[in-house]
């Protein structure tokens, strides 16, 4: 049964009143309360909804002015050179300068001989020795010490003869109060051109490591002679490894060594010519394999 709306009354002829249904109203009238009702919340919804969300908006925030990159230190310019340049043939490491000064005029094509000198070129002993070849003094904690030092049979023959061919650096992990008056008497004519010391080695787990990326010379020029193979383990190819010496009088390795010094320091690549030519030391004097010597 179908409900209509009274909206108003019309008066009949004899005078009663009859109800006056309009067509526009049925509609509405079929919708019931429940659905007013939903319809009233969906629309006081809306509009809570739109007046949170105007309460919450945040004005938009201005752009940040641009501020500039700041300026590369010297320690990230040798970090990252520029790739439009040549590449050094020295790795970048990460010292602000290199150990080695540069190459005097006139010097620069002479590879670079890395002595060690503890047991490679010397021994010393705080404790008194039969016939010391000479006794140096030193200041350890405010006391004076006597330091008896023995000299390798050939040192003074080897570094008359590599000091005229190669440029020599003695680099050991000693201390330099120690070891700069030593090397005053070893090395009176200063044919060594460099002395490093143990405040320049890389302190690796617990060993003195001698980097010789650090020097500033090309890598593939450079030689290291040392007994301790801690020393040159960051670059093991360009090592020999010398017998380790105390006062063996009849040791020769000095003497036999120059000959192979003069075959690889010759080449352009150090490297490669002592992978070519293999020294091995034994007990007694060192054995080379056949090669051509430069006098």
């Amino acid at each position: 049964m179908a409900h209509h709306l009274v909206t108003q009354i019309q008066e009949t002829e004899d005078g009663s009143a009859l109800p006056v249904v309009t067509q526009a109203e049925p509609a509405r009238r079929r919708e019931g309360p429940r659905r007013l009702r939903a319809r009233c919340w969906s629309f006081f919804s809306n509009l809570w909804r739109k007046a949170s969300s105007c309460c919450n908006r945040q004005p938009p925030i201005p752009p940040r002015a641009a501020t500039p990159p700041p300026e590369p230190t010297e320690l990230d310019l040798k970090r990252q050179p520029d790739r439009e340049l040549k590449a050094p043939s020295v790795p970048p490491h990460p010292l602000t300068r290199f150990l080695l000064d540069p190459a005097k005029p006139g010097e620069e094509g002479k590879r670079t001989l890395v002595l060690d000198l503890d047991e490679t070129l010397v021994h010393s002993s705080f404790k008194p020795v039969p016939n010391p070849d000479f006794i140096i003094s030193i200041e350890l904690e405010n006391v004076m010490h006597k330091v008896y030092v023995r000299k390798r049979p050939g040192v003074d023959h080897f570094l008359k003869m590599v000091g005229e061919r190669y440029e020599v650096v003695i680099f050991t992990a000693s201390l330099a109060k120690y070891a700069d008056p030593l090397l005053d008497i070893l090395d009176p004519k200063r044919v060594c051109s460099a002395r490093l010391f143990r405040e320049s080695c890389v302190l690796h787990y617990g060993n003195y490591v001698k980097d010789l990326t650090h020097l500033g010379r090309p890598i593939e020029q450079v030689v290291i002679v040392d007994n301790s193979p801690f020393s040159y383990m960051f670059q093991p190819e360009n090592a020999i490894a010398i017998g380790t010496w105390f006062s063996d009088k009849t040791d020769r390795q000095l003497y036999d060594l120059l000959p192979y010094l003069d075959t690889v320091l010759s080449s352009v690549d150090v490297v490669a010519a002592m992978q070519q030519h293999k020294l091995v030391y034994s007990s007694g004097p060192a054995v080379t394999s056949p090669i051509p010597i430069t006098v």
